[in-house]
């Protein structure tokens, strides 16, 4: 039961974080769908150049984690498994403290309240409790 828990949960991260990944990579357009579409954002028409390129490394570091997840299911280990439910546990604790350590730097960037943030910070925190506890259980 544990194992098809994970085996999904892997696939569902790699799933959309292999399609994040290819949103941010492309035209500045599928930027502004994603962003508003998953996480409410307001991203700008025009932008620097310094920020276009923060975009897109942040679309190479979603394409590397799923990567990571996807890992696991062609190469089963019970070691790598616990390893990578371990590191995904922390980013999604991480994504939800800066969520609220940067709320107002949210708000300047693309007028998010904290209020819509709040949702983010609920779902990856528990996103980070259920990880956690698989890693937990799988050791």
């Amino acid at each position: 039961m544990i194992t098809s828990t994970m085996n999904v949960l892997f696939f569902l991260v790699a799933f959309y974080h292999f399609l994040a990944g290819l949103f941010v990579l492309g035209p500045k357009s599928w930027v502004q769908i994603f962003g508003k579409n998953v996480y409410a954002l307001n991203v700008p028409d025009k932008y620097e150049p310094r920020y276009e390129i923060t975009i897109k490394f942040l679309g190479l570091m979603a394409l590397a984690v799923s990567a990571l997840t996807l890992e696991v299911l062609i190469w089963p280990n019970r070691n790598i498994q616990t390893f990578t439910l371990f590191t995904l546990s922390f980013l999604f604790l991480s994504r939800a403290i800066m969520r609220i350590v940067l709320r107002q730097e949210f708000f300047d960037a693309y007028q998010l309240s904290f209020k819509r943030s709040l949702a983010n910070i609920i779902f990856n925190s528990f996103l980070s409790l259920l990880f956690f506890s698989l890693a937990v259980i799988n050791v």
